[in-house]
């Protein structure tokens, strides 16, 4: 039963090609070929850099510098946002926060008193009022209040296999996974446990991708152009 319940949950799409302004991420992507980590929120988008952090206004499109880096960082691995809070995963030293105030953002680490995990093989992550990174071993951590957090992914058919990117936020039910070794993008609960997946030849060269699941579409940047996937 339980092995019924994973393939029918299996979905193999034929995603279509839309407009890259679909997605105005992934449309920054293709235009600008920016270098670094990426975030973004309902009206911006943010770039880590090995200098600074910029933000992008999706409407005007006007970028700005908003956090130089004074030597606070110097290997980046990812970055989130939360509220009005810049998070950016070192792989070096760890994950600091970035908390605005009146005259710009002031820098504290995320992680709670004695907690410093090796985040050097980090690829990716995202914050919801967790925080979530995925690791080059396909295993996924979760820390909440700076703390570790259980976490453990239960039902996949296959095991993740080269995983690229980790999504959520907290609009967001889900978790959503970019697997290119196994061409798909994987759909866990917060819990860890598999909702579906979306299988497609072209998440193999994927290197970019956007979840709307109040839409209920998932668009992915493969090969220099933009497709479209329905969530079930």
């Amino acid at each position: 039963n339980e092995q019924l319940s994973i393939a029918s949950a299996v979905n193999t799409v034929q995603p279509k090609q839309v407009d890259a302004k679909t997605s105005p991420i992934l449309a920054y992507i293709i235009k600008n070929k920016p270098k670094g980590v990426l975030s973004q929120d309902e009206k911006n988008i943010y770039i880590g850099s090995d200098k600074e952090v910029t933000s992008f206004d999706k409407t005007t499109e006007k970028s700005k510098t908003i956090i130089k880096n004074d030597s606070d960082w110097s290997s980046l691995g990812g970055m989130g946002t939360y509220l009005t809070n810049v998070y950016l995963l070192d792989k070096n030293e760890g994950v600091y926060k970035f908390v605005a105030t009146g005259s710009g953002y002031l820098k504290t680490s995320y992680f709670a008193a004695g907690v410093s995990p090796d985040l050097s093989s980090s690829l990716s992550m995202t914050i919801d009022t967790s925080v979530w990174i995925l690791m080059n071993d396909a295993t996924i951590l979760k820390f909440t209040r700076g703390k570790p957090d259980s976490f453990t992914v239960n039902g996949l058919d296959e095991p993740l296999s080269q995983p690229l990117l980790i999504f959520t936020n907290t609009d967001t039910d889900n978790l959503y996974v970019l697997d290119r070794g196994n061409s798909r993008i994987a759909v866990l609960n917060k819990n860890g446990d598999y909702q579906s997946q979306y299988k497609a030849n072209i998440l193999k060269d994927a290197i970019d991708f956007d979840i709307v699941e109040s839409s209920k579409k998932i668009f992915i940047l493969s090969k220099g152009k933009v497709y479209e996937i329905g969530i079930k």
